[in-house]
């Protein structure tokens, strides 16, 4: 006999799995903004576009490296 999944697991399966993507791909995000920080922080410092690029990248999931 083989064991059938239940309806709701496989909705919670794709779920998860359509999460875990959206994460991947706001990690990769995440890199992005952090290598521009990296190579603009001495030029664009005191800029108040750049002090809020700060902001967004403090609130992002990406470790602060």
């Amino acid at each position: 006999m083989s064991q059938r999944p239940e309806a709701g697991s496989t909705a919670e399966g794709d779920e998860e799995q359509r999460l875990r993507a959206a994460l991947r791909h706001l990690q990769a995000e995440a890199g992005v903004l952090e290598r521009l920080v990296y190579k603009h922080r001495n030029q664009h410092r005191g800029a108040a576009y750049f002090q809020y690029l700060l902001k967004v990248r403090a609130a992002s999931p990406h470790p602060p490296g």
